[in-house]
């Protein structure tokens, strides 16, 4: 969990989000909360509120199931970011979260305009839950997720990444695996999905449903007002930001085709270019928090190792 989402948990009246969204809300016992389970029948309360671990977390004595107020609300039906914005109604326009919001958002919304404004072909988000459950429910693309790009299933999830086994708009030269499995990375905006991408996980091939916004970045909507992001559009192109949004390197921080991503023993950053044939380096600020540094170890493939 963030620093971020910590703070946000902690500024929102949780127990008045679990409470307003219980049947029959919470029976307060000593310290702790408890309810009728609201994700399996029963008729008496086996459902606890108790705040541990700094935070207000819940457990179902009934179904074993439990965690804290955004697992709750993703129980309940909501995306991350719907959990996300519950909490921000709950604390208030003049928090923290709401102030590096905005600087983040001043900072993003503009990578995500083209100045194309032909029409483009759009689909409901929800186009994309049949996708997600794919993916959740397929180990060997999850698999091929975590040990070839890092990504852990939650974080697949958080970002709404899907998984079809047949992609019909591949190009010719990559026909021959069009039935192998692709993993999927959306653009939403609001309630509509603006592009869909395709990257395939037998080996390096791309591909895109026609006649959306091919320029699309992906899930701008999804960054942490707080936490250190790298913003890509696939492979060409990729952007630092700072906590504060601010953009981060030349150029307004972006490199042209990054193709490694690493951190040595000092806590420094270093990208590498693969077109322009430079290295960046990125120095800690003084007194940077060690636990939010990049030790020695490498965040995407380095040029000239495998990337498929």
């Amino acid at each position: 969990m963030s620093e971020s989402t910590a703070l946000l948990k902690k500024k929102a009246n949780v127990i008045h989000i679990y409470s307003e969204r219980i049947t029959g809300g919470l029976e307060k016992r000593g310290s702790d909360y408890w309810a009728c389970c609201p994700f399996h029948g029963e008729k008496t309360p086996s459902f606890k509120i108790d705040h541990r671990e700094g935070e207000w977390l819940w457990f179902c004595h009934g179904c074993k199931r439990g965690g804290d107020i955004i697992s709750f609300l993703e129980a309940k039906g909501a995306t991350f970011q719907e959990a996300i914005a519950v909490l921000e109604r709950s604390a208030g326009p003049g928090s923290e979260w709401h102030r590096h919001s905005r600087q983040v958002t001043g900072s993003t919304k503009p990578l995500g305009i083209t100045t194309d404004a032909r029409p483009k072909k759009e689909l409901p988000a929800d186009y994309l839950l049949p996708l997600e459950e794919a993916l959740q429910s397929n180990a060997a693309a999850l698999r091929w997720l975590k040990n070839q790009r890092g990504i852990e299933a939650e974080t697949a999830k958080r970002l709404r990444m899907g998984y079809v086994q047949t992609c019909d708009h591949v190009g010719d030269k990559d026909q021959d695996i069009g039935g192998n499995g692709w993993i999927t990375f959306p653009r939403i905006e609001g309630d509509k999905l603006v592009a869909l991408k395709y990257r395939s996980i037998a080996r390096k091939a791309f591909a895109q449903m026609p006649g959306m916004n091919a320029r699309a970045l992906f899930n701008v909507e999804t960054i942490n007002p707080f936490d250190l992001v790298f913003v890509t559009d696939q492979i060409p192109r990729i952007s630092l930001l700072d906590a504060d949004g601010r953009l981060m390197g030349r150029c307004r921080g972006a490199i042209n085709g990054a193709h490694g991503i690493s951190g040595d023993a000092d806590g420094n950053l270093y990208l590498a270019e693969v077109f322009g044939g430079r290295t960046q380096k990125y120095r800690p600020k003084p007194g940077a928090d060690p636990s939010k540094l990049v030790w020695g170890r490498s965040l995407m493939p380095m040029a000239g190792t495998s990337s498929n």
